[in-house]
């Protein structure tokens, strides 16, 4: 037959010389057998028409739901008095990975002019106040200081960030993050680094040798360690007593002595 199906070698079969049925001619098939060779008898599988899912994700969306089911977000909050090892834990438990982010409370500090005022002046009482104090006006150690909405803004942007991008740690520090109940309700965890079982001097000689915030250590410049644990004691410590609200730390808060030593805290964290 000049006509050919697939699967059916009608053009073969007169290319090869075969005779005709009677009932062909070399037009096509004849009338009597057309019902025989009419395409109606062969069966054909039907296939439903394929429709587009309103529920179709693109491969970036398809990524982004697979690495949200195999990474657990997890937003740990980290608290403790001004030298007891915050950032130095949570630099450690980040580590170089690519998957944590960290968000220090040493970045939310208001202008200097709006913060409260504070005079270290009657903390010497023979008048003779270092002259790194004396130019001190803010009080930057009380929870007025702290732009708290900026603050708790920038860790919701980073949970959602880290979300999408199948983060598996988030890490928010700050001595002052039990003043803010909308931080504390976006952590899945808390450490708490407490200083009440070190040695009194631990603290101080810390702060005493650090440079902090881009500014030199105390000892650097020229501040003599009497002067600075007159500094630490009346003014730095008592701030923190008295505006810490240790209180409010949450009941699943993990405690851990600063006074260990730093990989027994790394381990236990």
């Amino acid at each position: 037959f000049a006509l050919s199906m697939q699967g059916w070698p009608c053009a073969a079969f007169l290319d090869h010389g075969c005779a005709q049925p009677a009932c062909a001619s070399s037009h096509g098939v004849n009338n009597a057998f057309a019902p025989l060779y009419s395409l109606s008898n062969f069966p054909v599988r039907s296939r439903p028409p394929r429709t587009r899912s309103r529920f179709r994700l693109s491969s970036r969306q398809q990524k982004a739901c697979v690495l949200q089911i195999m990474a657990k977000l997890q937003v740990v909050g980290v608290v403790g008095c001004t030298g007891t090892g915050k950032t130095t834990l949570c630099e450690a438990l980040a580590g170089e990975s690519e998957d944590t982010e960290m968000v220090s409370g040493d970045d939310f500090f208001l202008p200097s002019e709006r913060c409260p005022r504070v005079d270290l002046h009657d903390i010497w009482k023979d008048g003779m106040i270092p002259e790194a104090f004396a130019e001190k006006t803010a009080d930057t150690n009380v929870p007025e200081s702290i732009d708290w909405s900026r603050f708790e803004e920038t860790v919701s942007t980073a949970i959602e960030r880290g979300k999408r991008e199948g983060k598996s740690l988030i890490l928010v520090e700050n001595f002052l993050l039990c003043n803010s109940e909308a931080l504390l309700n976006l952590l899945d965890k808390v450490i708490f680094l407490d200083h009440r079982n070190a040695s009194d001097n631990l603290l101080l000689q810390r702060k005493w040798e650090r440079a902090h915030l881009g500014k030199k250590s105390y000892k650097d410049r020229g501040v003599s360690l009497h002067d600075y644990e007159l500094y630490w004691r009346c003014y730095v410590l008592q701030r923190y007593e008295d505006h810490a609200c240790l209180s409010r730390l949450p009941p699943h808060t993990l405690r851990l002595d600063c006074a260990d030593p730093p990989e027994a805290i790394l381990a236990r964290a």
